[in-house]
């Protein structure tokens, strides 16, 4: 079971509040490596970019990540 990782964002300039939703890529035990995750989404106003940073939609500015919670 993969898990589900969900952070509460805000953009610091206009104070748009939304989430994002990460989660844990296929069972590590058959692949080589570390765990890891992938953005698999954002919250409306948002958009993601490369490397998986968050920007305002609006204010096109990397939003802040608050505290994971997981799901």
């Amino acid at each position: 079971m993969r898990e589900r990782f969900i952070a509460n964002v805000i953009c610091p300039k206009c104070g748009l509040r939304g989430a994002a939703v990460w989660e844990e890529n296929e069972d590590p035990v058959f692949q080589r490596g570390d765990w890891g995750t992938t953005l698999t989404r954002v919250s409306k106003g948002f958009r993601a970019g490369v490397g998986g940073k968050i920007f305002c939609a609006v204010c096109d500015v990397e939003v802040v990540v608050g505290p994971n919670r997981t799901r």
